[in-house]
């Protein structure tokens, strides 16, 4: 079992990863936002996060630029997951060069939310 933060403003998507990555035995946290994220990293560290691209406050890319350039963080693995099919090229290289672990394109399959999520743990 591996504990995953998912960070998303959308109450009912926290909600769906939480549901979905518990059913295959993870213990999710959740946050709202990348500054709440980066508090709650602050208290705990987890195996992987999964985080929203378009965010309030701090988005997907700023948290995990923020990550990576915390030395006690900056090995966590980090999905970032996007609504946004028609910039997804773009997205996917900004992504790639703030250094995001992989990306994953909603509305999420929970098949493929699981094999992402195990993917990066192995």
């Amino acid at each position: 079992m591996a504990s995953v933060l998912a960070v998303d403003d959308l109450k009912s998507m926290r909600h769906m990863l939480s549901v979905t990555l518990g059913d295959a035995g993870h213990n999710v946290t959740k946050a709202t936002n990348g500054k709440e994220a980066l508090r709650k990293l602050g208290q705990s560290t987890p195996d992987v996060i999964l985080a929203d691209m378009d965010m309030p406050e701090m988005d997907g890319l700023e948290l995990v630029s923020n990550i990576r350039t915390n030395p006690a963080i900056a090995n966590i693995p980090v999905l970032l997951v996007s609504t946004n099919a028609n910039e997804q090229h773009d997205d996917m290289a900004r992504a790639r060069a703030v250094g995001a672990s992989g990306w994953l394109c909603k509305p999420l399959n929970p098949t493929k939310l699981i094999a992402a999520v195990d993917s990066v743990l192995n």
